[in-house]
């Protein structure tokens, strides 16, 4: 995903600038490598629909919650980002390069959004696999 997000996204610079912090060099082509981004564009299944690279949502942010919770183990296509993002009431908006930011929330029938939130500290590590040194 990292060269396709870097020839679409504005916020390209994220999914490099994490690993070089992390290890000191440039993450390779087949280094996973974390990046946060918005979700009401439904910018996350856009991409995994997109491209065949193994791009999913490791876990979506509830605004404002105290502890901060997230949910996790989300489907990776529009319609699910779309649930999460009408459960955490975040408004739906464009992102450059992003076609269709629409989901049907009522059509992501199996997956219980709240059986799925639970405590950011709950997880001990957010990356995918780590990044060689």
């Amino acid at each position: 995903i990292l060269s396709a997000f870097l020839s679409l996204s504005p916020l390209s610079h994220s999914p490099v600038l994490l690993p070089q912090a992390r290890t000191g060099r440039d993450p390779t082509d087949s280094d996973l490598t974390s990046w946060c981004t918005c979700f009401g564009s439904l910018v996350c299944s856009y991409y995994a629909d997109k491209f065949d690279d193994g791009t999913r949502i490791k876990f979506i942010y509830e605004p404002g919650s105290n502890p901060p919770n997230g949910a996790f183990d989300i489907p990776t296509n529009k319609d699910c980002e779309a649930k999460a993002r009408e459960h955490f009431r975040v408004h739906a908006h464009g992102t450059p390069g992003v076609t269709d930011p629409n989901g049907k929330a009522g059509s992501c029938t199996d997956y219980d959004l709240a059986a799925h939130t639970r405590p950011l500290s709950s997880v001990s590590v957010l990356h995918t696999r780590p990044l060689s040194s």
